[in-house]
């Protein structure tokens, strides 16, 4: 007779754990965009926080030099200028938005493009002030930064 109790208890448990959600290992997981695709404002929810930004700064140099084209609404169209030797090393630029001057890397609002690149039109951006900058990327550190840029969208 206690065999026949065995059975309900051990599926009751079972069923207790499938309700649960113990198997669920559903988790979101974000990837940099195609360097083709339209670029859209990326959130960098875990950056790691940068003790001392100052010393790790890169000092901006006039002939890396970051421009607005145009803006459109909630777009901005920007170009920029990187020397020769510079660009030889660049593996990707990362464009860095924040309310503060002189943005650095890491921040909550970036977009990267590939090294071919030269131009790119960022859209989705919320009103009001900004300060943009490009930093030059190579194995993951930023070689150096632009010039910063303040944009007002209304």
């Amino acid at each position: 007779m206690k065999n026949r109790n065995i059975v309900p208890t051990l599926f009751a448990i079972l069923l207790v754990f499938l309700i649960s959600g113990c198997g669920n290992t559903n988790q979101t997981a974000t990837k940099p965009a195609a360097d083709d695709a339209r670029p859209t404002p990326e959130r960098a929810n875990n950056t790691t926080p940068v003790e001392d930004a100052t010393s790790m700064e890169k000092e901006s140099t006039t002939s890396f030099l970051l421009k607005v084209d145009a803006t459109n609404g909630q777009a901005i169209t920007f170009s920029w200028e990187i020397p020769e030797e510079m660009a030889k090393d660049a593996e990707k630029f990362m464009f860095l938005r924040s309310t503060d001057p002189n943005p650095t890397y890491p921040t909550n609002w970036y977009w990267w493009r590939g090294p071919d690149h030269r131009s790119l039109t960022w859209e989705g951006l919320p009103t009001g002030t900004a300060h943009f900058r490009v930093c030059v990327m190579s194995e993951e550190e930023c070689m150096q930064y632009s010039n910063d840029v303040e944009v007002t969208l209304e």
